[in-house]
């Protein structure tokens, strides 16, 4: 809860609003970039530039009543995650899912 409490506000996540749900990947950026070399998969808009893989993160779920109250939980896992990549080489651009 910690984390999320603390970095929500600090990425600019709860203004001017609240964010409901947010998720930080907690891996470095080589970790992620290797993710985009895994085969392509459809992407949720339909692309197929997406890429699986596992990794850390960190889900953070508002709790609190807004706009004032800015209170999260946060859940840390490893998870599978979808990220859209592009360019070339390949750079991963956006958490699908």
């Amino acid at each position: 809860n910690w984390y999320c409490n603390t970095v929500m506000p600090r990425r600019g996540l709860t203004r001017p609003r609240c964010k409901q749900y947010h998720t930080f990947i907690n891996e470095d950026i080589e970790t992620i970039k290797k993710i985009c070399r895994h085969p392509n998969i459809q992407c949720r808009n339909g692309r197929m530039n997406c890429h699986a893989g596992v990794v850390r993160v960190t889900d953070c779920s508002l709790t609190g009543t807004p706009p004032k109250n800015c209170k999260y939980e946060g859940r840390g896992r490893s998870r599978r995650v979808v990220i859209a990549c592009q360019d070339n080489p390949l750079l991963p651009v956006r958490l699908d899912s």
